[in-house]
């Protein structure tokens, strides 16, 4: 006869493990109404998610477990000028690390969800694989000779960190 033991979890364990397997959705996560509306949507449509995904000190709403692409739900602050420019470059940083952003409004979640909702799914059908660390703009000569130094010295990840 085998003994099987069990573990006690309490329930903020338990949350965090199903929110690590992109499985649970909920308001503590999540900031807006919209944004728990989508994410629910998301799960089930059967596509898993992790809330609040950070790239780079950077959080984004949502993130497609298994998939580069990332989602962020704007609302009417997200119309003004300075906003608009913080998120532009926010966008750019996580394109230069390989992910792909959507963007949709709060209306669009509120209103049109189905649509939203298959708009993820054909983005989803363009990508098959985790990203990748990429440079955007290419090297001067310059660095691509430290590139080249670090690379045969075996430290390349040390030189593509400075590009961060």
């Amino acid at each position: 006869m085998e003994v099987i033991k069990h573990k006690r979890q309490n329930l903020a364990d338990v949350q965090k493990e199903l929110y690590n397997k992109g499985e649970m959705v909920n308001g503590d996560v999540c900031d807006t109404y919209s944004e728990t509306l989508l994410g629910e949507a998301l799960l089930e449509a059967k596509i898993k998610v992790n809330p609040q995904y950070e790239v780079s000190t950077k959080s984004f709403d949502f993130k497609i477990k298994h998939f580069p692409i990332l989602i962020e739900v704007d609302g009417s602050i997200h119309m003004t000028n300075h906003k608009r420019l913080s998120d532009y470059q926010k966008d750019r940083m996580a394109q230069k690390r390989g992910f792909c952003v959507l963007r949709f409004s709060n209306g669009e979640v509120e209103n049109a969800i189905n649509r939203v909702i298959f708009e993820i799914k054909d983005t989803m059908e363009h990508f098959n694989r985790q990203p990748r660390e990429v440079i955007l703009y290419p090297l001067s000569l310059w660095g691509q000779l430290q590139y080249f130094w670090y690379k045969i010295r075996g430290k390349e990840k040390s030189f593509l960190n400075r590009y961060k």
